[in-house]
């Protein structure tokens, strides 16, 4: 996979990761307030949700930057 130009500029690379911190926080908080609420079936969704996003962007980021 070749790596964007994002990934070699400190302050874009920060951008990445500061958007994704956000991200990954607001479907946690999302997943925790359904948890307290207890609304099974959204709380799964939420957390399916969660899931989804860590594999497909946290995991690929994290493997353009081993590259």
């Amino acid at each position: 996979m070749a790596t964007g130009p994002a990934l070699r500029q400190l302050a874009s690379h920060r951008a990445i990761h500061d958007g994704a911190y956000g991200e990954a926080k607001e479907l946690t908080d999302v997943l925790a307030q359904l948890y307290e609420e207890e609304r099974e079936e959204d709380c799964l969704n939420a957390a399916k949700a969660l899931a989804d996003y860590m594999e497909e962007r946290l995991i690929s980021h994290a493997d353009a930057e081993e590259e």
